[in-house]
């Protein structure tokens, strides 16, 4: 077997330009006469099945593989210069952020994972998503916010409106509604629909199931036994 005609070695310098739909980048080389690289592809953790995609923005300083006539090698990955200084200072932290500010984080020490963005976190799955907390769960809104759900089912008290509970649909109690104090309601509970009960409807001491008339007489009111 005989030798290659040149041997790759590890060469530093700029990135000039990208090939997004390729994962390649040109590089210049200021230590040598500011020579510019043909393209180069990125190395990636994984590029069959399973793929990873990344590439350095144009002035990252890189490092590269790459023969002696800059013509055929790869781009190992980006380094910080004095210049582009690393984000963060804890040897622990895997930390990613990207020019918009949006940060992701995880922090072993803290046991944390921390995702930070200006925009939009868009979360999609074709089966189920399960979450779990050993603690509390907590949800803040700057705006309204929407659940779509064929059918929501809690298993514990649901105490967390504070404001006008309206629905459109039924509202079904089967143990009935009371007040914290567990009195019945204080004020009006105004219906614009039907209400319906597979029991008996009470209002006071008159229970609608129970309720009778007794004659007057033609031509008369009825009115409520005593």
């Amino acid at each position: 077997m005989s030798a290659p005609e040149t041997v790759p070695a590890w060469r530093r310098g700029l990135v000039t330009a990208v090939d997004a739909a390729k994962c390649k980048v040109r590089v210049k080389f200021p230590d040598e006469d500011n020579i510019v690289s043909d393209w180069l592809p990125v190395c990636v953790p994984f590029a069959l099945g399973a793929k990873a995609y990344w590439l350095p923005r144009v002035g990252s300083q890189v490092v590269a593989l790459i023969d002696e006539h800059g013509e055929d090698g790869v781009i190992m990955g980006a380094i910080y210069s004095d210049v582009d200084v690393p984000p963060v200072d804890a040897a622990k932290t895997l930390h990613i952020v990207t020019e918009d500010g949006t940060k992701i984080e995880i922090d072993p020490e803290a046991s944390t994972v921390t995702v930070d963005t200006p925009g939009k976190i868009i979360a999609t799955a074709g089966g189920d998503i399960d979450a779990t907390a050993g603690g509390h769960i907590n949800g803040t809104a700057g705006a309204s916010s929407t659940f779509k759900a064929p059918q929501v089912t809690g298993d514990a008290p649901l105490s967390i409106f504070k404001g006008i509970v309206r629905a459109e649909g039924v509202i079904q109690a089967d143990a009935g509604i009371t007040t914290s104090s567990g009195g019945s309601v204080p004020s009006t509970l105004t219906v614009a629909g039907t209400i319906k009960s597979e029991t008996d409807l009470v209002s006071g001491s008159l229970s609608f199931n129970g309720h009778v008339h007794t004659e007057q007489g033609d031509g008369n009111d009825t009115s409520t036994p005593h």
